[in-house]
């Protein structure tokens, strides 16, 4: 796995035990983009005629037509799954897996192979229908799942497949990834991105951003109205509020165990803050906040939302 060098034990393995895989394999992480990519590769890899160390070839017949979307033995339940989208998977779709794998294969002694990006994003519908086809696989199909969610996947199609976790690199092996970039990230960046350089990667321009507004939070109560700027939904509302979550977690886990997972920058704040709110009002905001999270992407009144957001903030410290 050249493109996360933290992952090839477990993409060897997983190469290894190719006799035993089971029908349904769920490859789950922190990352959407870095579950992605890992299950793309492994469904591209899994078809390639001429694997090199595991990897697809990138030039056989096979990774050709996969790459032009075209391989009629792979079935892809959103292949540009590295957009992100809330948008939901219909039943209609999942149900169409079903006679996708009633098709003879394409090769003589080869797989057919479904996958489904972003799992967590089936309805009740759509995961019992998946659920149907998990209990009663046809032969030689291989259905992979990739989310960020594991919990949003029913307890009885997770039971039926094999679970792939992607752990996060070390904090020093992810510090090397960059810089082997030559992407100048320090530690206290990295933490903000949970110790993923992927996501490091893939929003660092919102760095500076959370930055500015975490300077502003570490007010408390006496965070000036006047310090919210607009220009604090630029990157949307659903964001504001994970900055405000991850602010609000390292809040409590300093006061818990003295210990900082997001940032570690504001310690002197985070440690002030701490002795100033109460455990009852931290909860109440910590509630509003997934109220928020909830609804935060649909097509809302964003400024009144990081208003109430604010005045809810503020009254922690009171």
């Amino acid at each position: 796995m050249r493109q996360y060098p933290w992952y090839q034990e477990q993409w060897e393995t997983l190469f290894h035990d190719l006799e035993r895989f089971p029908h349904a394999l769920i490859i789950h992480g922190q990352d959407n983009a870095v579950c992605d990519d890992f299950a793309q590769n492994l469904c591209h890899a899994l078809l390639c005629q001429n694997r090199l160390a595991d990897d697809a070839c990138g030039a056989c017949d096979n990774c050709l037509w996969v790459n032009n979307h075209s391989h009629p033995d792979f079935f892809s339940v959103d292949e540009e799954g590295n957009e992100t989208t809330d948008k939901l998977i219909p039943v209609k779709v999942i149900r169409s897996l079903k006679n996708f794998f009633e098709l003879t294969s394409h090769q003589s002694h080869g797989k057919k192979i479904a996958y489904i990006a972003r799992a967590h994003r089936m309805n009740k519908e759509s995961s019992n229908a998946l659920l149907k086809i998990v209990e009663e696989p046809p032969n030689d199909c291989l259905i992979i799942l990739s989310t960020s969610q594991l919990d949003a996947i029913i307890p009885t199609v997770k039971s039926r497949s094999r679970l792939v976790h992607l752990h996060q690199p070390v904090q020093e092996d992810g510090l090397a990834y960059l810089h082997t970039l030559n992407l100048d990230m320090d530690a206290s960046t990295l933490a903000f991105f949970g110790n993923s350089p992927v996501a490091a990667i893939n929003e660092r321009d919102t760095y500076a951003h959370a930055k500015s507004i975490v300077r502003a939070l570490s007010e408390g109560e006496a965070l000036n109205p006047d310090a919210i700027k607009n220009d604090w939904l630029d990157y949307g509302l659903a964001w504001l509020v994970t900055v405000m979550q991850k602010w609000i977690y390292d809040l409590l886990l300093f006061k818990l165990t003295q210990e900082i997972s997001y940032f570690p920058g504001g310690k002197s704040a985070l440690k002030k803050l701490a002795g100033q709110s109460r455990l009852p009002n931290r909860m109440v905001f910590q509630k509003k906040l997934n109220e928020i999270k909830a609804y935060a992407s649909k097509p809302v009144d964003k400024e009144i939302n990081m208003e109430v957001m604010m005045m809810e903030y503020r009254k922690m410290f009171r």
